[in-house]
């Protein structure tokens, strides 16, 4: 009887040593940038009801362990916790927030997720990024950490001064911008266009003219390594389109601040390269795009 006794108290003793799946649980808290908002790009992210935030886990193989994720309207709390985890080991925990449900990766096993996979984002809004890694031991089942994010989005504003009074409207189209990006920030493709509408200042300078501009405005990135931003600038009046097809070698690259300029002048010179009696409308243009002094923050 006392043998019986001893190999059932070993037994319980085993039982309770023993974990079970899903024992280990990971709470980490989002360290949120200041939020980029736009108003000229009408797509602000405070309050928007469609952006989500949250975490995907991934082991010591890269391979996907969970996905967390919860809507952001209303939060104050920016945590995601994390009770997949069934086994020690180093784990790479990819924060995330303000990304649309729409963009959200999902496992499948036709397309299974690593740390090498892309998001595409449907339209310019602050997205923000970041990573951090935990090692789970066997003798501690519960873990709390950081996650910083960082914007991966950029903002550019730009001017165009010295405009004739008679121009009606002018647009600026970032024809070839990139709109997909992998977990660790980097920005791939060519395929997001982004038009933004300019607006006249109020007043006219001493010679008649007026400067056209748009505030800082969340744009698609260029694509790593970009070493040329294509830009195209649409202006009209009552009777002609100008359109002025041009490049700027000060990119929007990811997490930066642009601010370019121009001048009505400049854009004129580098277009019409000699006198025609029908109106141009549309000049390809390969020489750089003329800046003045940008400042890039």
């Amino acid at each position: 009887m006392r043998k019986l006794l001893s190999l059932a108290l070993l037994a319980v003793l085993f039982v309770a040593c023993t974990k079970n799946e899903g024992e280990y649980t990971i709470k980490a808290k989002l360290n949120l940038p200041n939020v980029w908002t736009s108003v000229a790009s009408k797509l602000e992210t405070n309050g928007d009801p469609t952006a989500r935030m949250g975490m995907y886990i991934f082991d010591n193989n890269d391979a996907y362990v969970g996905l967390v994720n919860r809507d952001m309207a209303g939060a104050t709390d920016f945590t995601a916790t994390a009770t997949r985890i069934s086994t020690a080991g180093h784990y790479t925990l990819y924060g995330f927030a303000y990304i649309p449900n729409a963009d959200l990766l999902h496992n499948t096993d036709a397309s299974p997720i690593t740390p090498s996979s892309v998001f595409s984002i449907s339209e310019p809004r602050d997205i923000c990024l970041g990573s951090q890694e935990i090692t789970v031991i066997s003798s501690q089942l519960n873990y709390t950490t950081t996650i910083t994010l960082n914007h991966i989005m950029a903002q550019l504003a730009l001017s165009v001064t010295g405009v004739p009074a008679d121009i009606d409207a002018i647009s600026v189209t970032l024809p070839s911008q990139s709109n997909q990006f992998a977990f660790d920030g980097t920005f791939t493709g060519t395929a997001a266009t982004q038009t933004i509408d300019l607006t006249r200042a109020a007043t006219a300078d001493a010679n008649g003219n007026y400067i056209w501009s748009f505030p800082e405005t969340i744009v698609f990135p260029c694509a790593a390594g970009t070493t040329s931003m294509p830009i195209t600038v649409v202006a009209t009046d009552a009777t002609r389109t100008y359109t002025f097809n041009t490049a700027s070698t000060t990119c929007c690259t990811s997490t930066t601040r642009t601010v370019l300029t121009t001048t009505w002048n400049t854009l004129n010179y580098y277009v019409t390269g000699n006198l025609s009696i029908q109106p141009w409308t549309t000049v390809t243009q390969s020489g750089s795009f003329i800046l003045g002094d940008p400042s890039v923050n």
